[in-house]
């Protein structure tokens, strides 16, 4: 059970890292002199159709390792194997929201305007809050059951 306790700290912690890097690169970016591009090219819309696939890759994979590790959890606490694949569902989450972000960095270093890149930093972040890592059950074991439904028939 601390197992579980102390990996959910620690996702949390990194989750809490990985936040910050979406705030980190806009402001450095903000800093930089970017040479304005002058004619719109299909970087950007190549880059959002790479986007929107990861972003259902990441999906089905967290829908593969994070949904039923929690479930495995569910059963069965101390389940080493299944805590490990529910950290590792939950980094690649955040790696693949975070890439988000990363095509608005590189939109923006190509000398493309904020009105682009601000779309892809906004996606990743927003990414990154929706996949919150969390353990949906209680870690409590010694917890009475819950009563049986009512039949009102």
């Amino acid at each position: 059970m601390a197992d579980a306790r102390q990996s959910l700290r620690n996702i949390r912690i990194t989750h809490f890292a990985f936040l910050g890097i979406p705030a980190l690169l806009f402001f450095l970016l903000s800093t930089l002199h970017i040479k304005a591009r002058a004619e719109p090219t299909f970087l950007p819309m190549v880059l959002a159709v790479l986007a929107v696939s990861e972003v259902g890759i990441a999906t089905t994979l967290r829908g593969k390792l994070v949904h039923p590790a929690v479930e495995k959890l569910q059963r069965s606490p101390r389940d080493s194997a299944a805590l490990e694949q529910w950290r590792r569902g939950n980094i690649l989450s955040l790696v693949f929201a975070l890439t988000v972000v990363l095509y608005g960095v590189v939109i923006r270093v190509m000398g493309f305007s904020w009105n682009i890149a601000a779309w892809f930093f906004v996606a990743g972040f927003f990414l990154l809050l929706w996949w919150t890592p969390r353990m949906e059950f209680s870690f409590s074991t010694s917890a009475p059951a819950p009563p049986p439904p009512i039949d009102t028939d």
